[in-house]
């Protein structure tokens, strides 16, 4: 049987996600005459997708209780040590894509593993983590661009598939396809939905919890990878400072789009589309020549109504409960 109550309050939900990002792209129509224009709307496509696949890996990791601000440090390490790799080896082209998503992998298991074994705050050892990182790839290139990557090693960043679908954007979709089938639709995503909702009570059930939350931080380190591999190709380098602050914009828009900070409540739909604000934003900046400091403003102002409005909604749901009890 349909659960009409559970729909409604479903269709409300997206419909509130939906809105910021179409009233945004709405004024800038009437703003900008080039906002609409194919080159523009691909470009901010394309700029988006290292943004949103990092913070498909955070989405993974709040949902499960936990946090990651290591992201954008992952994203630039593991291009630059593959990177090298992919330049210099015979077969580097080919080895240097898996030889990064395992060593996101690897960063990821790490994160967890300390998270998970001496009961760190996640906050803590991932603001650790994203130094540790950034200043290692910063020392490994002596802060310099690596340049002439393989033709193999930058085709899913910069490919076109029949000349016109850019490979990234490809990857991207069945990413978050795959991802949201994977979170709604089998035991996996239950248990990650069980551990962030209730950590407690998720451990009488039988569920691992510190094996559940080290394994979401090894999604996320695969993802931030991919993120960075595709990144690398689009500009045709690796760059130790690239993707600097990525992870707060990450964040913010994992927030945006519905995930509770306490864990248990989430989407990838709603990721997207929070991702999708923070980037028309920027690219409303850059089109209409605004400040930096305007559009900072703008995006915190827009996390803050997001956060009360999922306040009250949380709220009025425990009260309604409270009243049917």
């Amino acid at each position: 049987m349909v659960n009409r109550k559970e729909i409604r309050r479903k269709s409300r939900r997206y419909s509130c996600l939906v809105l910021p990002p179409l009233v945004i792209a709405l004024i800038l129509s009437f703003m900008s005459e080039y906002f609409l224009t194919p080159v523009n709307l691909g470009n901010l496509l394309l700029q988006m997708t290292s943004t949103a696949i990092a913070a498909m890996g955070i989405t993974f990791i709040m949902i499960a209780g936990e946090y990651d601000l290591s992201c954008a440090a992952v994203l630039a390490f593991t291009a630059v040590l593959s990177a090298p790799l992919a330049v210099r080896s015979p077969f580097g082209a080919v080895l240097g894509i898996p030889f990064a998503l395992a060593l996101g992998a690897g960063i990821g298991f790490l994160n967890g593993w300390l998270i998970s074994k001496f009961s760190i705050p996640s906050l803590v050892v991932t603001l650790a983590a994203m130094k540790i990182w950034r200043g290692v790839a910063l020392w490994l290139t002596g802060g310099r661009t690596i340049s002439g990557l393989p033709e193999v090693y930058c085709f899913p960043g910069c490919a076109r598939l029949f000349g016109v679908v850019p490979v990234s954007l490809i990857i991207l979709a069945v990413l978050y396809i795959a991802g949201q089938l994977m979170l709604s639709r089998t035991r996996y995503g239950y248990e990650i939905y069980a551990v962030g909702r209730d950590a407690e009570a998720a451990t009488l059930s039988g569920l691992d919890v510190k094996k559940i939350r080290r394994n979401v931080y090894i999604v996320g380190g695969i993802l931030y990878a991919i993120a960075g591999l595709l990144m690398a190709g689009r500009v045709g380098a690796a760059l130790p400072a690239a993707a600097d602050s990525m992870e707060f914009t990450a964040m913010s828009a994992v927030i945006i789009g519905g995930c509770a900070l306490g864990g248990g409540r989430g989407s990838l739909v709603g990721t997207f589309l929070g991702v999708l604000t923070m980037s028309l934003l920027d690219n409303g900046a850059d089109l209409l020549q605004l400040s930096y400091y305007w559009i900072s403003i703008v995006q915190g102002v827009i996390i803050l109504a997001a956060l009360v409005i999922k306040t009250q909604g949380v709220q009025k749901k425990t009260k309604t409960d409270r009243e049917s009890a």
